[in-house]
C-alpha cells in the first residue's frame, strides 16, 4: 500500500525558495512527499517529538489538570513538545517548570518509555524521576489549571486524559515508589513493559 507523508500547511510551499509544491513520489522512495515545483527541494517530514514526566515523591505522583485541548480539564502528566535545538531532557525540565513550577535537574531523569502515535505523527519520550520529598508546586494557567501530588487512592481513572487508559497505573505507582527499573514500549498495536532485567510483560495487544 502506498504511504503518504503527514499533511501540513508547511507542505504547500517550498521551505527553500517559497514556490508552490506538488505531491509526488521521489525516485527510490515509496512515500508521496511535497516536492518544490521550482527548485526540486523535497520536504521530508518526520514525526513530532514530545516528552512526558512521571515524577514521584513520598509515594505520590505529580499530576496537572490540563487547561488546553486536547483533553482540557483532565488530569495528565506534565509534558509537551521538544523545541528545535532542544534535547528531550531539557524539554522535560522546561515543561515541568512551566506547568507546575517544579524545578528538576537532568540527573533526576531516568528513561521510562517510548510511545509511538503514528495517527497523530508523534513520538513521546517518557522520563521518570524519584524525589525525596513533595516540593511546593503551582499551576500555570492556561496551560495547567491545577497541580497536585496524588496518592494512588486519590487518582480516579475517569478523570485522567485518554492516553492513560492504556497504562497500568498500579504498575506505574509500584515502579515509581520502588527502586525497580521498568521501561514501557507502546506502538499503535501493542504495549509492553520490560522489567526485572529482561522480563517482558505484554500490557495489551490490538487484535
Amino acid at each position: 500500500m502506498r504511504q503518504r507523508s503527514h499533511d501540513s500547511e508547511l507542505d504547500r510551499f517550498c521551505g527553500r525558495c517559497g514556490a508552490p509544491t506538488e505531491l509526488a513520489i521521489p525516485p527510490h522512495d515509496h512515500i508521496e512527499r511535497a516536492v518544490c515545483s521550482c527548485c526540486g527541494f523535497i520536504r521530508y517530514q518526520g514525526p513530532r517529538l514530545l516528552v512526558l514526566a512521571v515524577i514521584f515523591a513520598e509515594n505520590r505522583m505529580l499530576m496537572m489538570r490540563r487547561g488546553r485541548a486536547p483533553y482540557a480539564g483532565s488530569w495528565a502528566l506534565p509534558g509537551g513538545y521538544v523545541e528545535s535545538g532542544e534535547t528531550p531532557e531539557a524539554a522535560t525540565i522546561r515543561e515541568v517548570r512551566e506547568e507546575t513550577a517544579l524545578v528538576l535537574s537532568p540527573e533526576h531523569l531516568i528513561p521510562f518509555g517510548t510511545l509511538s502515535v503514528p495517527a497523530m505523527n508523534q513520538v513521546h519520550c517518557l522520563f521518570i524521576a524519584r524525589l525525596e520529598r513533595c516540593s511546593p508546586i503551582s499551576p500555570h494557567p492556561p496551560e495547567s489549571l491545577e497541580a497536585r501530588w496524588c496518592l494512588r487512592s486519590e487518582l480516579k481513572e475517569q478523570s485522567l486524559w485518554q492516553p492513560a487508559y492504556e497504562f497500568d497505573m498500579d504498575l506505574i505507582y509500584s515502579c515509581g515508589t520502588s527502586d525497580r527499573f521498568d521501561f514501557y514500549q507502546r506502538t499503535a498495536d501493542w504495549m509492553r513493559v520490560i522489567t526485572d532485567g529482561t522480563k517482558i510483560r505484554q500490557v495489551w495487544l490490538r487484535q
